[in-house]
């Protein structure tokens, strides 16, 4: 059994200008998440997000996550939600090693997030013997 310690960073605006070269580099996947209620956040992972992960990280793998899945039902939603379809396909744009859909509201899907960024950690042999080197195993998630 290998333990990990799990360490998610998540920052405000100026300072994740000052230190995104840091934080990519030190990355070990990438989650591009996006509202599946909000359209306008998908296309900001291929118009805003993927340029910096492509200069500052462009080894560091990357799963694409469509949040609030439990919206997408929803009558309250004013515009039409992102199509699982629509995720997948915005996945392969950014090169994702996977789309994953979840939940916090319902958990449906929140497993497969970090199953998924585990696999995809292991995809990668220089961080996979970069894992076997360290004593403690760490998993940066940006």
């Amino acid at each position: 059994m290998i333990n990990w310690e799990l360490v998610s960073w998540d920052s405000d605006p100026q300072t994740y200008l000052r230190y995104r070269p840091m934080i990519y580099g030190e990355g070990d996947v990438v989650l591009l998440c996006f509202d599946i209620s909000n359209k306008e956040s998908l296309f900001s992972l291929s118009e805003k997000w993927i340029q910096d992960i492509l200069e500052f990280g462009p080894n560091v793998p990357r799963i694409v996550v469509g949040m609030k899945a439990d919206t997408r039902d929803s009558k309250n939603i004013l515009e039409k939600p992102v199509t699982h379809q629509e995720g997948s396909a915005m996945a392969k744009i950014v090169g994702a090693f996977a789309y994953v859909e979840c939940s916090s509201k319902t958990r449906e899907g929140v497993d497969q997030v970090f199953i998924q960024a585990a696999r995809a950690i292991n995809s990668v042999p220089q961080l996979s013997q970069k894992r076997k080197l360290k004593q403690r195993q760490t998993c940066n998630i940006l």
